[in-house]
């Protein structure tokens, strides 16, 4: 037997808790709903888990991701570019081909 890790089974699942109004760690356990929990960010949990057990844990997590506003914007100007270019070349080449009719 392994004498160099501590552990525990551990279940990951997803769960959505619905309630009619704001609940806290102490609203929870005042309802007995809960005995042993805690609610964490995803920052507040990898202080608590060591490094590695966080690398795997991080895959389960879901976050609001933020959106790089900036790059987003740079994103949209360079499409804006493209499609610019796109017609201006589309109109060249129709003059081209309406002189070369004529």
């Amino acid at each position: 037997m392994r004498k160099d890790f501590l552990g525990a089974k551990v279940f990951f699942f997803k769960a959505q808790l619905k309630f009619d109004r704001p609940l806290t760690q102490n609203g929870l356990q005042k309802l007995g709903l809960a005995d042993d929990f805690a609610w964490l960010s995803s920052s507040e949990l990898a202080l608590r888990l060591q490094p590695r057990y966080m690398r795997s844990v991080r895959q389960f997590l879901m976050e609001a991701e933020t959106p790089d506003v900036k790059r987003l914007l740079e994103d949209i100007d360079r499409a804006l570019q493209h499609s610019t270019a796109l017609r201006a070349e589309t109109r060249e080449q129709g003059r081209v081909r309406q002189s070369a009719k004529n």
